[in-house]
């Protein structure tokens, strides 16, 4: 099987799609820059735009994600060029740019010539990289080329926007399915749910948006910013880290909104284990345990209290808060 005809997969795809377009946006303003400052002699340059990921076979066991309807399915490999992927080339030039390629187990390194000479070479069979060898580069006059490097940075600007929204998508689904699991686990499985559909909407925000005015950074902004580290897909595939971080922010999200500490499911697995509610005695028995953690009563309240918020739970037609619902279990 060759690449060209093996199954991508696709939200990787698309979603290292909108990153290449960050990587090569973010660049394009300083090619630009240096282009100004020191234009070629007859004002004609080549402007090559390199590919920041390409799809290769998996070096690591991604399970069944790893084939499509019975065929091996490519994932992408992220590919770090030298001076960055986006390349100024005077007329009649040629530039070879060295690149380090990190992704699914697989690491390889080499280089790829941009020709910008206008000479007419017959094609030779490229060698059996993932990577491009050979960039054929048009050169144009100077204020086209400054043109497309602005085009450049502008779609890099577009393609973080619509990489927030694309994870915006995903975390409303995660944040729901995380409210339930948490909901379940600080009432010890007596409700499923702990905030109204208003309040995860404003959660959903909080993880795009952040809140200036408590602190909290986007976390869908630190995501992106993960991934776009050169070596951030090199032991994992790019949906899987993107589904993993967003668990724990839509939980870290949902747990801040109710007030539960970090340690709220140890404490109260304590008190539950030891069927004691009093904060203080939980405490005692909590720094006997675990003494290095440096608890305070604070915590400790926090984590208890945590459920004794009154979600509503619906039981067919009739609904009822936590508190009612566990006397109606007595």
């Amino acid at each position: 099987m060759t690449l060209s005809n093996a199954p991508t997969h696709e939200w990787s795809h698309r979603y290292t799609g909108l990153l290449a377009d960050v990587i090569a946006g973010r660049a394009a303003p300083e090619v630009s820059l240096a282009l100004r400052a020191a234009a070629p002699p007859d004002g004609r340059v080549a402007v090559a735009a390199l590919p920041s990921f390409v799809a290769v076979s998996p070096a690591i066991d991604l399970g069944r994600k790893a084939r499509t309807a019975g065929r091996a399915t490519l994932f992408p490999a992220r590919v770090v060029w030298d001076g960055g992927p986006v390349h100024a080339v005077p007329a009649g030039g040629r530039a070879v740019v060295d690149w380090e390629l990190a992704g699914l187990g697989v690491e390889l390194t080499g280089s790829t010539v941009i020709d910008a000479s206008g000479a007419v070479v017959a094609p030779s069979p490229e060698p059996a990289s993932p990577v491009v060898t050979h960039v054929v580069a048009t050169p144009v006059s100077l204020p086209t080329a400054l043109a497309e490097l602005a085009g450049i940075a502008e779609r890099g600007e577009a393609a973080l926007w619509d990489a927030r929204l694309l994870l915006e998508r995903s975390a409303a689904w995660h944040l729901r399915r995380t409210h339930v699991a948490v909901a379940n686990e600080v009432s010890d499985g007596e409700v499923s749910s702990l905030l109204d559909e208003p309040t995860i909407d404003g959660l959903v925000d909080e993880l795009l948006l952040g809140d200036a005015s408590r602190g909290v950074s986007p976390a869908i902004d630190r995501l992106i910013e993960r991934t776009l580290a050169p070596r951030a897909f090199a032991r994992v595939d790019p949906q899987r880290l993107v589904t993993v971080a967003l668990r724990s922010a839509a939980e870290t999200a949902i747990r801040r909104r109710i007030g539960d500490p970090h340690i709220g499911r140890k404490v109260r697995a304590l008190a539950r284990a030891s069927d004691v509610s009093d904060p203080r005695e939980v405490l005692r028995r909590y720094r006997e345990l675990w003494p290095g953690d440096g608890v305070g009563a604070e915590r400790v309240e926090a984590a208890l209290q945590a459920t004794s918020t009154r979600p509503v739970v619906l039981l067919g037609s009739a609904s009822f808060s936590a508190h009612e619902l566990k006397e109606r279990r007595r």
